[in-house]
């Protein structure tokens, strides 16, 4: 029998084992309340109603209104019953430009178009009045106001030394000084900055690429008044050029401003929408967002389900347990539709407690990263210097970004899912507020990558094969199965070899498998999808 037959075969023996387990697993069923709650909610998409109140922070003069999955299609028209005649100005939040099939990051499958109606009577009362004409309209899944969202920085601002002082990039930060002796990045990496604007910096315009200004509406996104998005573009990706200067976690990649800033300081949701399509439209990679509020509101969620890249969000500075108190979008790390590829960013000091202004939850933050004392790029007309410390989950944010942009800069394969994947399962566990949470490892991270062999116990078979026999770490999320470990093919995956990982939810297997063990996937109770390869 030729090694294609065998191979087939054996792959043809694991789907049957893999439906026997998943039979014989029922009896588990009850401990997986959420997976059921999916299936349920993607049966039918109900109708969602605001429920807002006049004392919430949004705009007096627009409404959102988002159209539900089989009423919405790429770039359609809905006139809502006004007159094409009339003064009142609709906007698509969610236009594509282009073929939506050539877009690297537009998730098709949980489409949902988001509009802005304009209104000429401004006043919160008439923004209420007018959710409620058009929530019962045929096709409209939820109509609600036009929140704000605010940047998350503390009120702190100092002038600092320069790399002496950048402790986030060393051993007690994140550790990305090391991780360069490995890849310093790579301008093909594109993060998109949600955020005030990116002002002219000598250590940033090297990597800085055109944007755009969704308030305003024009491509000047260099005015950044108050100096966040400023400071955590520098985090991000400031290019070490200057001797005198800093250095981001990524200090070669591409920077992009998306300016959502209103002239209080606050990021109106049409705004952070219409960057957010902006990102699908120019396959953006990653999506820096150190901003947020504690109203949660379904046109902020569906847009960035629009998005399937990698979204990295600020869980919130009021010192709050977000399990219960909850802060958005930060939350959304574990809202099942899109937590594979959402990212929620707590502080840690440079001691490794967590800050504490910093929000903090078993289930709702993802990773903590340096955010107390960040030393970063801001505008002259902020600070003569050019540089300033800034305290926040703003600034741990992005050091997350800034690791997933080394990590592509690697494998420019590598899914949103599985960049989420190697930024937790390669971090450091650590205690914080009498638990174990995870600290973000830029090093570790990319030598996994480098080296994904590191998180794996295998046999060598011969001078050609080797086979897996286990993990050494309680990995989450996507595993993808490297084909060749130590310049070797991976033709066997021992019995048992991932058993008890119940946090593994998807498995990729590469074509070179040829046998896998009949219970090498026992009790992995989280595990939804296997997919072979080739």
């Amino acid at each position: 029998m030729n090694n294609s037959k065998i191979k087939k075969n054996y792959r043809v023996m694991f789907l049957v084992t893999m439906i026997v387990f998943l039979l014989s697993s029922i009896m588990f069923v009850h401990t997986l309340p959420a997976f059921a709650e999916e299936v349920t909610v993607n049966a039918y998409e109900a109708r969602l109603y605001s429920n807002a109140k006049i004392n919430e922070d949004f705009a007096d003069d627009s409404i959102i209104i988002i159209m539900d999955k089989n009423s919405s299609d790429v770039n359609k028209f809905h006139n809502f019953g006004i007159a094409r005649n009339s003064q009142v100005k609709i906007t698509d939040l969610t236009r594509i430009d282009g073929s939506a099939d050539k877009k690297k990051y537009f998730n098709k499958d949980e489409f949902h178009q988001i509009f802005k109606i304009d209104l000429s009577e401004h006043s919160k009362e008439n923004v209420l009045n007018e959710i409620h004409k058009y929530e019962n309209m045929e096709g409209v899944l939820w109509v609600g106001p036009n929140y704000y969202d605010e940047p998350l920085e503390l009120p702190i601002a100092t002038d600092g030394t320069r790399y002496s002082n950048l402790w986030g990039l060393f051993d007690s930060g994140c550790q990305a000084q090391s991780a360069w002796n490995i890849t310093m990045g790579s301008k093909d990496v594109r993060v998109g900055v949600i955020d005030t604007g990116i002002a002219n910096h000598s250590d940033l315009s090297a990597n800085l690429l055109s944007g755009w200004d969704f308030y305003n509406d024009n491509s000047i996104t260099t005015d950044d008044l108050n100096s966040h998005g400023t400071h955590v573009a520098g985090t991000i990706g400031a290019t070490g050029a200057s001797l005198n200067g800093v250095i981001g976690v990524s200090p070669t990649v591409s920077l992009i401003p998306l300016q959502v800033v209103n002239e209080e300081g606050r990021w109106p949701l049409d705004a952070v929408t219409k960057a957010i399509t902006w990102a699908i439209n120019n396959d953006i990679d990653i999506l820096n967002y150190s901003g947020g509020g504690t109203t949660d509101n379904e046109a902020r969620r569906l847009a960035i389900g629009n998005f399937s890249g990698l979204f990295v969000s600020a869980a919130g500075n009021d010192g709050n347990n977000n399990d219960t108190s909850k802060y958005y979008p930060s939350d959304y790390a574990r809202d099942q539709a899109f937590s594979s590829r959402f990212i929620s960013v707590g502080n840690h000091t440079e001691s490794g407690n967590r800050s504490w202004s910093s929000n903090y939850g078993t289930d709702s933050v993802s990773i903590y990263a340096p955010g107390d004392g960040i030393l970063s790029t801001v505008p002259l007309s902020y600070n003569s210097t050019g540089y300033a410390t800034k305290s926040g989950t703003s600034m741990a944010t992005p050091h997350v970004s800034g690791v997933a942009a080394l990590l592509l800069s690697l494998d420019p394969d590598l899914t949103s899912s599985e960049l989420k994947s190697i930024i937790i399962n390669s971090a450091d566990n650590i205690k914080i507020d009498k638990g174990v949470v995870k600290k973000l490892n830029a090093y570790k991270a990319v030598k996994q990558v480098r080296d994904d062999f590191s998180i794996f116990n295998t046999t060598v078979l011969s001078n050609n094969e080797v086979r897996l026999d286990g993990l050494n770490v309680d990995y989450e999320g996507v595993l993808r199965i490297p084909s060749i470990i130590g310049n070797r093919k991976v033709t066997q995956i021992n019995s048992e070899a991932f058993a008890g990982k119940k946090r593994i939810t998807e498995v990729i297997i590469p074509a070179t498998v040829e046998s896998i063990g009949n219970v090498a996937f026992n009790n992995c109770v989280g595990l939804k999808k296997v997919t072979f390869e080739g």
